[in-house]
């Protein structure tokens, strides 16, 4: 029971000294995955161009700039109007979405934290040729953890896409 009291004190230390942005990166990394339903089962078959969609929120298209930066696919960050452009229809090439959804809850009924209403976020996939949306079930107000997480996620599913070629191909 100490060590578990320990261990608990321990990680609110570690969340107030370094902000809880790792952790949230943390939780939300165990969450996304092809087995758990967040990553479609062929997000790493074939060629096609991740549409990177920016919001309205001050900072998230920032956000979205430098992750997207580390990864390993091919992306481009594009606004909702952009989308309906003809460049944009070929739901082959540019068959998933990344969309930060970012809205209001009521915290009132929680007890916990301040009261009244906090933005939150959530970040996830958007399959355009079958119209199916692919969530970790994770949401925050720190964006930029949710939106890391998922960019290291997406790099390891497109490793072990790699893998799967390059293993055939030795075949």
């Amino acid at each position: 029971m100490k060590q578990l009291a320990l261990l608990v004190i321990l990680s609110c230390l570690i969340c107030l000294s370094s902000g809880c942005g790792p952790m949230v990166r943390a939780v939300a990394r165990g969450s996304i995955s092809e087995e758990k339903g967040s990553i479609p089962k062929d997000f790493n078959e074939g060629a096609h161009t991740l549409l990177v969609v920016k919001g309205d929120v001050r900072g998230v298209n920032e956000e979205l700039e430098e992750s997207f930066q580390r990864y390993q696919g091919e992306s481009l960050l594009v606004t909702q109007d952009e989308l309906k452009a003809e460049r944009y229809l070929d739901k082959e090439t540019y068959r998933y979405e990344f969309r930060v959804g970012v809205f209001e809850r009521d915290n009132n009924k929680t007890g916990v934290m301040e009261q009244g209403t906090i933005r939150t976020s959530e970040v996830y996939l958007y399959d355009r040729r079958t119209n199916q949306s692919y969530k970790a079930g994770v949401t925050s107000s720190l964006f930029g953890a949710l939106i890391n997480a998922w960019v290291d996620k997406l790099n390891k599913d497109l490793e072990k896409g790699d893998e799967k070629v390059m293993a055939s191909a030795e075949e």
